[in-house]
Formats: structure tokens, C-alpha cells, sequence
């Protein structure tokens, strides 16, 4: 991101503003659209700046909308992008919340195979980060995707 660029400064701010709006939007007012084109420009904002942290948080907000509009298939779009660019900008924390979203999604859509891997990933990443808050809520999700799959016994480890 060019950091010095008094445009680039104006153009974050205004990212800046949009994920909040768009977030208050989406969770305080639950005006769904809206809080989608308020995102889409944070989202545009942050890839002009190059700015791939606020473009990955834009996204995973926007896949939270579209989640809660029951369209799963563009949710998981989202987060696979936001994971993309997580992982280029070296944010392990929001590369964890977003693999464990995209495991309660795949769980929505009765995937619970696919979301079991991707609730590994999300814990071996809140085990580097020593958070152990989000290791202990990784696990206990993979007690529940066990549960799911039929597996009792092994869920019982995770709890």
C-alpha cells in the first residue's frame, strides 16, 4: 500500500468508512443491500490502495451478508478470496476466522467433510497465533462437525 500518497490516505479513510457503514448496515439495521454496495466500495477502495487486508476484511463481511441472505455458494466465493488475500498479506488471525467461516458454511450446505479441514487449518493457525479464545472455539466446532458425521466417541475429544 503507498502509505505516502495523500490520495491513497483519502481513499483508505473512505474504505475505512464504507466496511464500518456497511457492517452497521448489515448487523444493526439489517438493511442487506445496502450494506452491500457499502461493502463492494470498501472493497474497490482497499484494491485501488492496494490494501489487501482491508479487501480481505470487505470480503468477509460481504460473505456474511450474502450468508445470511442463504446464498452459501457466493458466500464461500467470498471467503475463498478473502483467504487468498489474507494469506498474501501475511494476517493469520483473519486468515483463521475466514477458513472458519468457510467451515460453517460448508456445514450449512451438509459438507461436513469439507468443513472438518477447513476448521484444522482455522486451529493449527489459532495455535501458532497463542489465541487460545478462538483454539478453544475451533475445537469445540470440531467436536460438533464429529458429532455431525456420526462419530460421537471422537467428538467427545474435542469438547
Amino acid at each position: 500500500m503507498a502509505g505516502d500518497n495523500p490520495d491513497d490516505l483519502q481513499k483508505k479513510l473512505a474504505a475505512d468508512q464504507f466496511l464500518t457503514q456497511g457492517f452497521n448496515e448489515f448487523l444493526a439495521m439489517r438493511q442487506y443491500q445496502t450494506a452491500i454496495l457499502s461493502l463492494r466500495q470498501a472493497e474497490g477502495l482497499y484494491r485501488e490502495i492496494g490494501d489487501q487486508k482491508g479487501e480481505a476484511d470487505s470480503l468477509r463481511r460481504l460473505s456474511e451478508v450474502y450468508s445470511r441472505l442463504g446464498q452459501q455458494q457466493e458466500s464461500i466465493e467470498f471467503l475463498h478470496r478473502a483467504v487468498t488475500l489474507y494469506r498474501a498479506s501475511n494476517h493469520l488471525d483473519g486468515e483463521a476466522k475466514a477458513l472458519e467461516w468457510l467451515a460453517w458454511a460448508h456445514r450449512d450446505l451438509g459438507e461436513p467433510l469439507q468443513s472438518k479441514a477447513f476448521l484444522e487449518e482455522a486451529l493449527q493457525l489459532y495455535h501458532q497465533l497463542d489465541n487460545q479464545a478462538e483454539e478453544a472455539n475451533a475445537l469445540n466446532s470440531l467436536g460438533t462437525i464429529e458429532d455431525l458425521l456420526g462419530r460421537p466417541a471422537d467428538a467427545i475429544q474435542f469438547y
